[in-house]
């Protein structure tokens, strides 16, 4: 079992596989946050910078280190929060492939998984509710 991640006085060491995950995670994060005018905070934004740039100059057998945030818990949303775009679609009347369309638009919060979209249900339930206001 692995040791990692570490404490290392008010630090915290990760795996490189680990630090990459947080940065994908952290661009899915700026990628739904945009459509609704918000973005992340520099803090963030510097965390992300930092482990990026450490992950891709390190050694494979490297570890990256950096000080932020102990819990990650708030920097993700729940698997459950999410609607494969073939759902999404039915719900809204519409074709799966405009679904990804509007998802690579940014007109709706989407992350890609696997090659795959799935959609911020809230989202798509707040597209249905604008368009039963404006028909």
């Amino acid at each position: 079992m692995s040791d990692w991640p570490q404490r290392l006085d008010r630090m915290i060491a990760i795996s490189l596989d680990d630090a990459r995950e947080i940065v994908a995670a952290i661009d899915v994060l700026e990628t739904l946050a945009r459509p609704k005018g918000s973005s992340l905070s520099h803090t963030v934004h510097g965390i992300r910078s930092q482990l990026a740039s450490l992950s891709t100059d390190a050694g494979p057998d490297a570890h990256v280190r950096t000080s932020g945030p102990n819990d990650l818990a708030a920097l993700t949303a729940r698997h459950d929060e999410f609607i494969p775009t073939d759902q999404a679609a039915e719900l809204l009347g519409c074709t799966a492939a405009n679904v990804r369309y509007l998802a690579r638009a940014g007109r709706i919060g989407a992350i890609r998984n696997g090659g795959r979209w799935f959609v911020s249900s809230s989202d798509a339930h707040e597209l249905l509710d604008a368009r039963r206001c404006a028909g």
